[in-house]
């Protein structure tokens, strides 16, 4: 089956100041941050923030981090900026730090994965010319091969075992698998979202869609609809094209 449907995006976790409509929220992962002092939600995409805004963030929060002796809120919430400027290096650099200095906290994990998983795309992208604006020279951590796919799985299946009642990791997890076509894995990492938030449209598509490329249209198409329920505007192109 021709399908150029691509999966949506793998989650992190966000400071609250940077996460658009339509996130995902719950009250275990409101504790998370309430005990490290920080407001966070999980989503795939963030809100456009001008550069020079975000430049100037990042200024003031290592100001923080070099006077300040708990440096965990202000390391992570660079560590998002530094992502949202796709420094990929630094953002990396930041979450090694806060997993130095804590090694139990599971949103660390979960979005060095998420980093490193955007970092060899980008790189197979310049690889194959399809992203002349990528340097890899501008990324050592890919130079000296840390961003693998082994580290990605190992982040997100540490960030399962940190926060196992979250749906995020398992979400990740199962996109890597179908990735790598070992759908039966990544079928038994979304049927544990599902279980955990049943209202998650995303897993609904993701599962629906990877159904219906290996010609199971017919439980890829009631996906798909379930997905569309509960909000994914993609699935009405894929019912459209894909379920009569």
């Amino acid at each position: 089956l021709d399908i150029d449907i691509d999966l949506l995006k793998d989650y992190s976790i966000m400071c609250s100041a940077n996460v658009t409509n339509g996130d995902n929220f719950d009250f275990s992962l409101k504790q998370l941050g309430d005990s490290y002092d920080l407001l966070i939600k999980a989503a795939i995409d963030i809100d456009p923030i001008p550069e020079q805004e975000i430049r100037e963030r990042i200024d003031s929060l290592s100001t923080i981090i070099s006077h300040s002796q708990t440096i965990l809120p202000a390391l992570f919430q660079r560590a998002n900026l530094y992502g949202h400027l796709k420094n990929y290096h630094n953002a990396i650099l930041d979450y090694d730090r806060i997993i130095e200095i804590a090694p139990d906290f599971g949103p660390a994990y979960l979005n060095r994965g998420v980093l490193q998983s955007q970092l060899i795309v980008m790189f197979n992208a310049f690889n194959s010319s399809q992203n002349n604006d990528f340097n890899p020279e501008d990324q050592p951590d890919y130079v000296q091969d840390i961003a693998n796919i082994k580290n990605v799985k190992a982040d997100y299946q540490k960030a399962v075992e940190l926060m196992p009642d979250l749906p995020y990791a398992y979400f990740n997890l199962g996109n890597i698998y179908c990735s790598e076509q070992k759908y039966n894995q990544g079928f038994a990492m979304y049927d544990k979202v599902i279980e955990i938030d049943p209202k998650m449209g995303e897993v609904f598509f993701n599962k629906g869609i990877t159904m219906i490329y290996l010609n199971d249209s017919d439980n890829g198409c009631r996906y798909i609809s379930k997905a569309g329920e509960l909000g994914i505007k993609n699935a009405y192109t894929v019912l459209k094209r894909f379920c009569n």
